[in-house]
């Protein structure tokens, strides 16, 4: 019998069954790189549909399954922190997101977690983002970069966080390396004199310097001078 079956806190996973896609499942299983066994196939637009549903509909369910942080796939991981953005206290809401981002192990279910942060909280979010960078986890330091990318990024003209996310517990790890060029990436739209400056002085990884040049050249409003410009600067 799955293992997962036996634990009385999964039963939500029975309630994922009628939404299963098997070619979405193949399709995922490309994507993610994960094991047959840990994906059921559920389309992200309709688990996002259904937290917000149960949240508000079987609490009860919804609490037991959240008590443990641990689980087996990888649509249950995404529910888990789908249910922590429906969570309006944000004491509550961080408590739970502490042990979750501990226990992350895939790329994907990082890039899609999103809440509401108010600004009144940033300064302490801040401080568990830090913590997340000194895990050893590596997909939890992707998850802290990706918090500051979603969340303080915008208003960062000086890139002041940029030595906390170059120099993560894990930074010889590809999706850590990809983030970080993502990162400074998404920075250069808004600050584009100051990224500029940042690849000019280059003090990190080489591979970051070289994959942050090549997702710049990606975005549609790069031009061919810029593109130009940006090849110079790899090594």
């Amino acid at each position: 019998m799955n293992e997962l079956r036996c634990r009385k806190e999964e039963k939500l996973y029975y309630k994922l069954i009628p939404y299963i896609d098997q070619k979405y499942k193949e399709f995922c299983l490309q994507i993610y790189k994960i094991e047959s066994a840990k994906l059921l196939g559920v389309r992200i637009p309709i688990l996002k549909d259904l937290a917000k549903k149960w949240y508000k509909e079987i609490p009860t369910k919804v609490s037991e399954f959240m008590w443990n942080p641990y689980h087996y796939l990888f649509e249950e991981n995404i529910l888990h922190g789908l249910f922590i953005k429906e969570i309006n206290d944000y004491k509550k809401q961080i408590k739970y997101l502490v042990e979750y981002a501990k226990k992350l192990d895939n790329w994907a279910i990082v890039d899609i977690f999103e809440f509401k942060l108010k600004d009144k909280n940033k300064k302490d979010f801040l401080s568990h983002i830090k913590d997340w960078l000194r895990d050893n986890n590596s997909y939890t330091n992707r998850f802290a970069i990706v918090m500051l990318k979603k969340y303080y990024l915008k208003d960062d003209s000086k890139l002041s966080y940029l030595d906390l996310i170059m120099n993560t517990a894990n930074n010889n790890d590809y999706y850590v390396e990809m983030v970080q060029a993502w990162y400074l990436s998404i920075a250069y739209k808004s600050f584009k004199s100051k990224v500029l400056k940042i690849l000019n002085n280059w003090n990190y990884s080489i591979n970051v310097l070289n994959k942050t040049i090549q997702k710049i050249k990606e975005l549609s409003k790069t031009t061919k001078e810029e593109k130009e410009q940006l090849d110079k600067l790899k090594k």
